[in-house]
């Protein structure tokens, strides 16, 4: 967080967005095995990490001219159960809360906002395709029902199937160059 202030202010520049983009499924294990040190690591990277650099990184985005924005990236597991993955589901559901307290608090100069890109072929899909648990086959099935090699749009992926990341990220600059302030923030 120092770097960047300090390079910031080097440049002279302005910090305009914040992407929280890293994440990490954790340990895969049914609840009645999941470890105290396996849970802390998917809340550290998945709700930790995004809440603590936003705040070291606020005042900053702030002084943007049109103010800043901070994106986290979500999923349909901080919605709904996944079997072997609480940790997984458990920190991306805080993770959707931090957004929604961090931009209630910090508007109008910085709004936070969620989005949710689909199911996207990512080396954490292949980790999840190699696994041995009971979502393993639904993951299998995303990647089996895209169409032959990676699928790129524009245009919606095959139903059933994975989407290519270039689309998510057109898909999330959109959000963070082209919707509205009061469209972005606090939503998902």
């Amino acid at each position: 967080v120092q770097r960047m202030h300090d390079l910031v202010a080097a440049k002279k520049a302005t910090l305009t967005c914040v992407v929280h983009n890293a994440g990490t499924i954790g340990e895969i294990a049914p609840a009645e095995s999941v470890s105290l040190s396996g849970f802390r690591g998917a809340m550290a990277t998945n709700v930790e990490g995004p809440l603590f650099l936003t705040q070291g990184l606020a005042k900053l985005l702030g002084q943007a001219p049109d103010g800043g924005r901070v994106l986290h990236v979500s999923t349909g597991a901080a919605h709904g159960p996944l079997a072997d993955s609480l940790g997984y589901c458990a920190s991306k559901a805080a993770l959707l809360q931090v957004m929604r307290c961090l931009d209630l608090e910090l508007q109008p100069r910085v709004r936070v906002g969620s989005a949710m890109p689909g199911i996207v072929n990512t080396e954490m899909q292949a980790k999840l395709r190699e696994k041995d648990f009971p979502a393993a086959a639904m993951f299998r099935d995303f990647f089996a029902n895209a169409a032959e090699g990676e699928w790129r749009g524009p245009g919606r992926p095959p139903a059933g199937g994975l989407d290519h990341a270039d689309n998510a990220a057109d898909f999330l600059a959109w959000l963070l160059l082209d919707v509205p302030s009061d469209d972005f923030g606090g939503n998902e």
